[in-house]
This record gives structure tokens, sequence and C-alpha cells, in this order.
């Protein structure tokens, strides 16, 4: 396996799911009773996913399109469960868990940049869980055709009227929903969502500009296509965190980004929390509704092939070490050169291990924080530890 030959300071920190272990199978589990099969189905699609979804608009130029919009999924790889082909009983189980059925459009190379280009993807079922599934959505179009006409389908097609629970959204997004509204009175496209994400991944993450000089940030998470993780305090050490936490990049005003999706909630109509009634859901940014920021390096837009499993990302972890070396030996030579070769040898012994996935900080995290400089503004948290979601990797 190729993390055996990686240097110690760059294997990364996540599990590995190795699938065709042997030690995987259990051959008596036919034999268990109905009941206890399917809580074993149920428990092992219990997982979390990042679903990054562009809606295209078809038909720009027609008032009411019998399809307004082609839903993109850009990170499908390992995206549907094998549950889907183990058995008829398995296969009914993953159904009822992934209880929302869509049709959608699979892009073969991984996330875009910009808009995707359709003749690149092919058709697919999109089978999603609200509870437990965060959509990440980018609209290319208006938001009629879009963005409602999405959230409209997941309602119609979720037996529970639930939809969309979770969200992700970016700063042009969310910039492109403003002024918008949904036709008729009854759509509230926010009603069940109770989990928003802002996201902030950034191709230049890892390589920043501080006060001190050109740092490579070692702690910063890396994205995967593989939308499947697991969550929980980042578990690395603190001296080894708490350097790159000190000068954490972010590339957007998140100030802004959550005035503005107030106005959204406000004007969309928010949640209503139990025992609420029209009047009070109808005033602004419901309090249950969680708000948080992921923060990571994208390195799917850049000239490298896509982080897939293990050994794609040793593959690529290496070769982004050797180019942050080679920056960080050419700043050095030229700022202070007596000290490059004690700095790169320290620096390697206190470097934490790569993760491959994203940061989650609350949203508060960054209310109090001052923003030194423009784009990206560096904000200090060691304060605030983050959440890691670690991708499943094969």
């Amino acid at each position: 396996m190729t993390m055996m030959a990686t240097p110690p300071h760059l294997r990364i920190i996540n599990n590995y799911y190795d699938t065709r272990s042997g030690d995987a199978v259990f051959t008596l589990f036919p034999r268990l009773p109905t009941e206890l099969r399917l809580h074993v189905w149920e428990l092992s699609m219990a997982k979390q996913r990042l679903i990054h979804i562009d809606l295209m608009c078809m038909h720009p130029g027609d008032a009411d399109p019998k399809h307004k919009y082609e839903a993109v999924v850009s990170n499908g790889v390992q995206l549907h469960t094998k549950l889907l082909r183990v058995s008829r009983e398995a296969r009914h189980a993953a159904l009822k868990f992934y209880r929302v059925h869509m049709q959608c459009t699979m892009l073969r190379g991984g996330l875009c940049q910009w808009a995707p280009r359709l003749d690149e993807s092919v058709p697919q079922p999109l089978y999603l869980n609200p509870e437990h599934d965060l959509l990440y959505i980018r609209t290319w179009g208006p938001a009629e055709h879009t963005f409602f006409a999405f959230i409209r389908d997941l309602k119609a097609r979720d037996a529970r009227r639930v939809g969309l629970g979770r969200l992700g959204l970016d700063a042009s997004t969310i910039v492109a929903l403003l002024g918008t509204s949904p036709d008729g009175a009854d759509f509230r496209p926010f009603s069940h969502v109770r989990d928003v994400v802002f996201i902030m991944d950034s191709l230049y993450a890892r390589f920043i500009h501080t006060v001190g000089g050109l740092r490579f940030n070692h702690s910063l998470p890396v994205l995967a296509l593989p939308p499947a993780f697991d969550l929980a305090t980042d578990p690395r050490p603190r001296h080894q965190l708490e350097a790159d936490l000190k000068d954490t990049p972010v590339w957007e005003d998140l100030h802004q980004m959550r005035e503005q999706m107030q106005q959204l909630f406000q004007a969309w109509g928010a949640p209503t929390s139990q025992g609420q009634g029209e009047k009070e859901e109808m005033q602004g940014t419901p309090s249950r509704l969680r708000e948080r920021v992921l923060i990571a390096h994208n390195v799917h837009f850049a000239p490298h092939a896509p982080i897939v499993d293990t050994s794609t990302a040793a593959t690529f972890l290496q070769k982004d070490y050797e180019r942050g070396r080679e920056l960080m030996d050419e700043y050095k030579l030229r700022v202070q050169p007596e000290e490059t070769e004690l700095q790169a040898e320290q620096e390697t012994e206190r470097d934490a291990r790569p993760a491959v996935g994203f940061w989650l900080f609350d949203a508060d995290a960054f209310m109090s924080r001052q923003m030194a400089g423009p784009n990206p503004a560096m904000v200090d948290l060691r304060g605030h530890w983050p959440e890691l979601a670690l991708s499943r990797l094969l």
C-alpha cells in the first residue's frame, strides 16, 4: 500500500476502510433475525455526507419550462451505498433510509471551479437522507428555475416533507439568491433547514502570507471526492495545530455572509420551532439553526488528480509538500538564508500530520475576531478548537 512508503510526517490520520479484507466477512449474517439484520443495515448507512450539487438552468429563456434545471453531482465517487447491490432485503433497506430519490448527472472529472460541462457527465439516480446529508448547492441561472425548483422537488419526493435539512452555501450563491422570491405564499425553502454551513474552501489555503512571511499550513485539511466523513474534535496535538490556527485563512467576509443569510430567512420564512405560531415563524433566523464554517484546502480545481483514496491522497500530499518546501526555501534564502536549514529540520519535527477532509468551526468563533487584511484575512482561532471531518477513504 502506498501509505507504507510515505514519510511519517506526511501520513494521513484518516482511517483506512479496506472493504476487501477477509476479516470483514461474517458468514453467519444471513441467519440473524430479520429485525437485527435491518438494524445492522441502517447502522452501516448512518454516516454523514457532503454532496456537491451544481444546479444548471436548462431553459433560461423559457418562463415555464417543463424541466427547469439539471442537478450535477460533482463528487459522486463512492456516493451510493453498496447495499443497493447486495440483496433484495439490503436494497429495500437502503432505499428506505435514503428516502429522497432524485434524478441527476454525475460529473466524470470531479469538482469544478466554474460551471460544470454537462457533456462530461452521466445520468444517474441520487439517493438522499435529509438528516444525514449536507448539500453544498451552487446555482447557475435564475433561482426560480434552479434553487427553488430543486428544493420543491426535494420536498415533493420526501414522504416526510422535509426535503432540505442541511445546507452548504458559498458567498457567490448567497449573493445570487439575494433579492429573489419563490412563487407561492405557502412555499418556504428553509422551512426545515436546521444546519447551515458557510463554505470557505480555497486553492491556496495551505500557502499563506503572514506578517512574519510565507508559511505552509500543514494542519489544514485537504478535500477529497468521496462524500462520506466521520466528524469529531480534531485529535491532533494542540502544540502542532496552534501555530496554524493562529493564522487561519478566511477568504470571504463571514460577517456579511451571515447578515445576508438572515435576510434570506426573513424574506422566505424561517423554520418553525415546536410550539411556535405562524407569526413567530416569519420573524427571521430561527434559534435552533446551527451555523458553522467549513475551511479546507480544495485541490480539485488545480491541475492535480483528485483525491479518491489513500493512494491518491499520499501522492498529492507528497507533491504538495515538496512544492511547499521549494517555495519556503526560496523565500527563506532571500530573507534569512542563515536560518533556512535549521528551520527546515525543526518544522518537519513539529508539523501536524495531514488530514483529508475539512474543518468545521462554529460561526460565532469568527464574529469577535479581528480579520487582519483583505482576501484572505488571517483569523486567530486558537481559542476555538475545530471539529475535523475525516473523509472515509478506501
